[in-house]
């Protein structure tokens, strides 16, 4: 998910030190996940369900009622992890996640509280596992590690928020990656299924292998113990299920009832009825006492890949289903840098405003090449962040300094009463729009206080100046949900108060502390405005009389102005200073988007009228040209180098008096090939 180039900080040309990525997730609801879920895990009493999804998030449900007619109810949206959920073990007292961010947390079930985030997994965390009778967690996933858990360490060393103990209490091996895992009553057996197509098993006690059971032929991805801890059930991608018996280590039986992998089981406590799912959308009723299994269940697909004979299933449709919405498969990032076209896997459009945070317009069954570039603006604005869906949603990644690449004029953002000049950081914006409530907690108790203590690494902060910019700040209340912030682990030994973490933007409360969760460059920006220096802010041109123009240059021809600053402006600081030599000229305006180009010629044709009857005195107009072309009034300095000039040498726009027989050929700029 991360890139790990290192990134150089300001002022520090030797400091090679890595900044910590800071990541915004956009989402389309909160009462809804909309990425696959990954794991299931249903209270004893089946009052609730729990889902862990793709889409980062934990979400309980009341579920108590469903066959009365009712739907699911959200009791609990579980926020923490930073990357998708795989896998959820529940108790009455304690439910525990894993997830690809490599941590593992503990959770209330009642709640939905974050008590401890146990650290200790050096890639992505897929399979858990909890004793019944035992204060043991396991846990395990990519590179073979299985971690041991001792739970009552776990709640000492816990305390409150993103603490926990740094590492497990005993670590195992496995020569390829882990994906289920199971662990007998009193814990003292440890179960695993490999990508070497063994179950393995191990002494938790002593830390040693025990024996491997050889006979799967692809990854062992679901694992079943039976109480008394003698008889193994496992799923394999391979399409079966196997039967083990741990004594005799050989197994029993083998069942094919699947046609692709089988990735999910549920049996009772003595193995001798067992519920099967698998990737060919199915779920399996298997009696292992008289071997024959039966269809229960079967998701909607196009196709069934069995021919005249497919089994019908037993249930057409389910008696409720928790709300989702299809997942986002690809986006593409507008020109302008504060747009993004997000596609779901249902063939729809969404337009969203990254400044707002909100979606601005939903197209259905569009195709999303063809809607970008029909959307396509000549904008050269940096690239200031990284845009993704993985986890079906729209995330942004910004790190320093690129994500303060980018700026913009405050009328273009909606800012009432500043100057036509006034400029802002797109980045920091951003940021300050989206950590509001921590900067405002921290505005508090510096006001009551005297000081924050989440910033005591920081030098004090002048409580005006960040007043100011809090009420000056840009609001998402539009969004259709509060964003959740992301930030990655500091790097892979980190403690567990400083690993990957995720809070929602409306949770924030000042207390975060900066350098723990809010990385300090994050800090320096949103408290103090304090950005890095990024040179490409800036452009510089050559502004000159064109080739028998007969117009004088003018004194100062070499000029530095923002990236972002319009080529109407550049042709009245022109026009400016001809007059002040003597020659008067009025800017000749040439546009790129039709519609303004269209309100200008409908203007000259008003005034090649009005000048025909005698009513306007003729006046001489200047246009401007960029590499023999004319240079759109509308397009900005970096956009004129981009699509026009398109040359490494620095930028040059001539000038000259129109002569409207022969005016500059306009420009055609196409929206890039897709690659």
């Amino acid at each position: 998910m991360y890139d790990t180039s290192p990134v150089i900080t300001r002022g520090s040309p030797k400091n090679t030190r890595r900044e910590r990525k800071l990541s915004i997730f956009y989402r389309r609801a909160k009462d809804a996940h909309f990425g696959g879920i990954n794991g299931l895990a249903l209270s004893p009493d089946g009052e609730q369900l729990f889902t862990a999804s793709r889409d980062a998030s934990i979400k309980g449900w009341r579920v108590g009622s469903c066959g009365e007619g009712a739907a699911p109810e959200l009791a609990s949206d579980m926020l923490g992890h930073a990357d998708w959920v795989n896998d959820l073990a529940l108790r009455p007292e304690l439910l525990a996640s894993c997830s690809s961010d490599r941590t593992v947390r503990l959770w209330r079930p009642e709640g939905g509280l974050s008590q401890v985030t146990l650290a200790g997994h050096s890639d992505y965390v897929l399979s858990l596992a909890l004793a019944a009778g035992a204060p043991l967690l396991a846990s395990a996933g990519l590179r073979g590690q299985i971690c041991l858990w001792d739970l009552h360490a776990a709640a000492q060393a816990g305390g409150q928020g993103l603490r926990g103990p740094g590492r497990p209490a005993q670590g195992l091996a496995c020569k390829g990656s882990v994906y289920a895992l199971a662990l007998n009553v009193p814990g003292s057996l440890v179960i695993a299924g490999t990508a070497e197509s063994l179950v393995r098993v191990f002494d938790a006690r002593i830390g040693a292998k025990v024996m491997k059971l050889r006979g799967h032929t692809g990854n062992v991805r679901a694992l079943l113990l039976n109480e008394e801890g003698t008889l193994a059930l496992s799923g394999s991608s391979d399409h079966t299920l196997r039967l083990w018996d741990l004594g005799q280590q050989r197994c029993l039986q083998a069942f094919a009832v699947h046609t692709d992998s089988v990735w999910a089981l549920a049996a009772a406590a003595d193995l001798s009825l067992v519920y099967s799912g698998g990737r060919d959308r199915c779920v399996y009723r298997t009696n292992l006492a008289t071997r024959t299994s039966e269809l229960l269940l079967e998701e909607a697909a196009p196709s069934f890949d069995g021919g005249a004979h497919a089994p019908q299933a037993a249930e057409s449709a389910p008696v409720a289903a928790t709300p989702g919405l299809p997942a986002y498969m690809r986006c593409a990032v507008l020109p302008d840098r504060r747009r993004v076209l997000a596609a779901d896997e249902a063939g729809c459009l969404d337009l969203w405003d990254l400044t707002s945070g909100s979606i601005i317009q939903h197209f259905r069954q569009v195709e999303l090449d063809a809607k970008a570039a029909e959307l396509f603006t000549p904008s050269a604005v940096p690239a200031w962040f990284t845009a993704g869906v993985h986890l079906g949603g729209l995330c942004l990644v910004l790190e320093p300094p690129g994500a303060f690449a980018a700026e913009v004029y405050a009328l273009d953002l909606g800012f009432g009463g500043v100057a036509d000049d006034c400029k802002l950081n797109l980045g920091e914006q951003l940021l300050r729009a989206v950590l509001a409530k921590w900067s405002k907690g921290i505005l508090k108790d510096c006001m009551e206080n005297g000081r924050a203590s989440a910033v005591d690494c920081m030098e004090r902060l002048e409580v005006a100046e960040l007043a100011r910019m809090l009420d000056s700040a840009l609001s998402l209340a539009g969004a259709p949900a509060a964003p959740l912030v992301f930030s990655e682990a500091e790097d892979e030994a980190a403690p567990a108060d400083r690993q990957a973490w995720a809070q929602a933007a409306d949770a924030f409360d000042g207390t975060e502390r900066v350098g723990q969760m809010v990385p300090r460059w994050v800090a320096e920006a949103v408290l103090r405005a304090r950005l890095p220096h990024v040179p490409q802010l800036k452009c510089a041109f050559i502004l000159y009389p064109a080739e028998d123009s007969g117009l004088p240059a003018l004194k100062q021809e070499r000029l530095n102005a923002p990236a972002i600053l319009l080529l109407h402006k550049v042709a009245s600081y022109a026009a400016s200073k001809l007059a002040e030599a003597g020659w008067h000229v009025q800017p000749a305006p040439v546009y790129n988007s039709a519609a303004r180009q269209a309100e200008q010629d409908e203007a000259e044709a008003a005034d090649a009228t009005a000048r025909a009857n005698g009513t306007l005195e003729p006046a001489p107009k200047l246009e401007l040209l960029c590499a023999g072309l004319a240079a759109p009034f509308d397009l900005s300095l970096a956009a004129l180098r981009k699509f026009l000039w398109r040359r490494s040498d620095e930028l040059a726009i001539a000038y000259r008096v129109l002569n409207p027989s022969t005016p500059a050929r306009r420009p055609v700029i196409a929206p890039p090939a897709v690659a």
